[in-house]
């Protein structure tokens, strides 16, 4: 028979075991964080119709990215960023921001990149490589009937504040190329699916697929589109605007896994026009998850 004090002893160290193994045996707890993606518009020495340099567009861009990022642990992923513009964005944004990402022509810094941008006293950075959209995955290269380059940014995060990881996907599909889109959505899938670790993955970017469309419907087969979870009324449904009243289409998404515990708290459409300044021809999305880890 237990005494007292043995009693006691036990009680603590039994619940200390229990408290050391949340996800076990007390179930899991709930970290919410966004997930901000946007096509910034490659910087274009001969601006056409509508467009204003980046010079006049970045301000207020990396304005956009600091304030949607304050209120809570963020991921971004950005497309048609050259290596001068990730500086701007980069040096911009100050603090404790970096980037992960190479230029898709050279696998350095030539070429756009698809970069993921962090902050390191907020996530720690466990592994990062990059893919090419084509047979040949390891090198730069360009794949099916694919006009550029085209690559995914792969990192794996560490939140530091609750120990939460994940898996964060960033992409650019070819927009010419239909068959390129097919396969490199299948590639996208196969890299998710090759994952060793039963971490959740997220993916966002330009996709350049409309929901009709069959790279949407492959990766829309497998995933979730946040999109059609939550979405607020902010107005704008579109993701790619133009720059001169050209025909709006969707073809920008943030997907998830539906096997992990994650759920969509709200997903948003955001403004890209500042007093009759377009940021880019694409809006950005705002995804905020709730993740049981």
């Amino acid at each position: 028979m237990l005494s007292g004090k043995s009693l006691y002893i036990f009680i603590f160290f039994g619940l200390s075991f229990v408290t050391s193994f949340p996800i076990d045996l007390v179930g899991r707890a709930a970290f919410e964080f966004d997930i901000y993606d946007h096509n910034i518009k490659v910087e274009n020495s001969n601006p056409g119709p509508g467009e204003q340099p980046w010079s006049k567009r970045k301000d207020l861009l990396i304005e956009s990215i600091r304030n949607n990022t304050l209120a809570s642990p963020s991921l971004v992923g950005l497309q048609e960023v050259l290596h001068d513009q990730l500086v701007d964005i980069t040096s911009g944004l100050g603090g404790s921001w970096k980037s992960l990402g190479v230029g898709r022509d050279d696998g350095k810094e030539a070429g756009e990149y698809s970069p993921i941008l962090y902050q390191d006293d907020v996530w720690e950075n466990l592994n990062f490589t990059t893919y090419w959209l084509s047979p040949t995955p390891q090198v730069p290269s360009k794949g099916w009937d694919a006009k550029f380059n085209r690559i995914v940014s792969v990192a794996k995060f560490r939140h530091r504040a609750t120990g939460a990881q994940l898996h964060y996907l960033n992409t650019h599909f070819d927009a010419d190329g239909a068959d390129a889109r097919l396969h490199s959505a299948q590639e996208v899938l196969s890299i998710i699916g090759n994952f060793t670790d039963p971490l959740p993955a997220y993916l966002s970017g330009d996709f350049n697929s409309q929901p009709t469309e069959d790279a949407y419907k492959t990766i829309n087969g497998t995933l979730i589109d946040a999109s059609t979870e939550k979405s607020l009324d902010t107005g704008f449904v579109e993701t790619w605007t133009g720059f001169n009243n050209e025909k709006q289409k969707i073809i920008d998404f943030t997907f998830y896994q539906s096997d992990h515990q994650t759920t969509v708290i709200n997903h948003d459409v955001l403004n890209s026009n500042f007093s009759g300044l377009l940021i880019s021809d694409h809006r950005p999305l705002l995804t905020k998850f709730s993740l049981n880890y």
